[in-house]
């Protein structure tokens, strides 16, 4: 059930909750970073101090079955989870099974089934992760030596809309194509002792996933008012959808200031997209949205509200990203694009295609990739579109008060020693 932000001004009752740490089955070790260490992950999904007031509204929380923005596919396909090798198992016939317990506490405490995603199945431990190549994962180690070979690395755990249904994803059978080790720790990033360390570790995986990566931004950085979009498991859950972030502001210690993003133990590692640009920003190591109420009935709900304080769940990924290989090629500067139609009909082309290719020099280069990005058709009743004679119809992107940005590098520009199409 999603809780209106709007009308909880005030919080009723305070629990301390356990922090984000949960206890592996009797006899299982905790294998060395497996579960979130830093001790900024304590504050997520507490409940806040009483008689504070929410003035920050997003309270969009969404399972993925229940996303109705196409542009969320790709960001789900490229969603990752890390699970402890202790609760996968090899069924022998292309499939895995992964040991899961139902979403009905938090802790030691029990919750009221009117919780956001109460009963689903979830991991006991794990984090989230994000593919950036075709077999490259980036995740939070909290940690400077991270125990890659401690987890697998399973990607697909989405709900799907099936006959009107949200159906959760089979644990019990999970394709062993969406199963893959991590081999290699190409970079760590995390320095500890440092106040606001820049938690990222880059993953390979013991091969190509066949999935679209993500590009992680390389130069320049967000701006006020861009919509951010968070993606990741909370809880060790299936993947959640957080779609309604913003980014409020900049600060020269902390990076990125921004609201509306959600967040439990488990999202470290989560994607922070900005939609407006089409990069990754950010993963996530602590901060965000979401709360566990006390009610009456001495049970805890959890709901989607926001604090009003911005928060910066790490520094941007930005400021690292000559640790990671260059594999993005972006051409500038990017074409204005129209598809026009008549009233009452399709456009002419759903699709804007672009074929690019890589260098000779790129490892492990093909020999050119086509991605389409599908441009839904406009409706007459949209904001996004505005009529041009004879009864024709354009769709064209809203107008937004913006900061300049820096000039656009030339055309066919690349970062780093190799380039891959994506």
């Amino acid at each position: 059930m999603l809780l209106h932000a709007r009308t909880l001004f005030f919080i009723v009752g305070f629990a301390a909750l356990g922090g984000c740490d949960e206890e592996l089955p009797e006899g299982d070790g905790s294998p060395a970073g497996s579960i979130d260490e830093s001790p900024d992950l304590e504050g997520l999904a507490e409940i806040a101090d009483p008689g504070e007031a929410v003035a920050y509204e997003a309270e969009l929380w969404l399972d993925a079955c229940e996303s109705q923005e196409p542009a969320h596919e790709r960001l789900l396909e490229a969603e990752a989870m890390l699970v402890p090798v202790a609760y996968v198992h090899d069924n022998k016939d292309g499939t895995f099974a992964i040991d899961t317990v139902a979403f009905t506490a938090t802790g030691q405490n029990a919750l009221d089934p009117a919780s956001l995603f109460y009963g689903q199945p979830r991991v006991p431990l794990g984090r989230s992760g994000v593919l950036v190549g075709s077999d490259l994962v980036v995740t939070a180690p909290h940690v400077e030596n991270f125990d890659f070979a401690s987890f697998k690395v399973v990607l697909g755990l989405a709900s799907r809309l099936v006959d009107g249904a949200c159906v959760q994803p089979d644990w019990t059978e999970v394709p062993d194509d969406d199963v893959f080790d991590a081999v290699q720790v190409l970079a760590n990033t995390y320095v500890a002792g440092t106040s606001y360390p820049h938690d990222y570790a880059l993953l390979r995986l013991d091969r190509p996933t066949g999935r679209p990566p993500l590009r992680i931004r390389r130069s320049g950085r967000a701006q006020d008012g861009d919509v951010l979009v968070q993606v990741g498991h909370p809880h060790q859950l299936s993947t959640k959808i957080s779609p309604e972030g913003e980014v409020l502001g900049w600060d020269p210690a902390r990076g990125l200031l921004m609201n509306g993003l959600h967040s439990l133990a488990g999202s470290s590692g989560s994607m922070i997209y900005n939609a407006e640009d089409d990069y990754l920003e950010a993963v996530v190591r602590t901060g965000g949205c979401g709360r566990f109420d006390k009610l009456p009935n001495g049970k805890y709900q959890l709901v989607p509200t926001c604090s009003p304080t911005p928060f910066a769940p790490n520094r941007p990924i930005v400021d690292v990203a000559a640790a990671f290989p260059a594999f993005s090629l972006v051409p500038h500067p990017l074409d204005q694009i129209h598809h026009s139609a008549a009233v009452n009909a399709l456009p002419s082309a759903l699709h804007t295609q672009y074929s690019l290719r890589a260098p000779a020099t790129a490892k492990g280069r093909s020999s050119g990739r086509s991605y389409s990005r599908p441009r839904p058709p406009a409706s007459r009743s949209s904001p996004f579109c505005r009529r041009s004679p004879p009864a024709r119809w354009r769709l064209v992107r809203p107008s937004r008060s913006r900061r300049p940005r820096a000039p656009p590098a030339s055309a066919g520009s690349t970062t780093g020693p190799s380039v891959s199409a994506i």
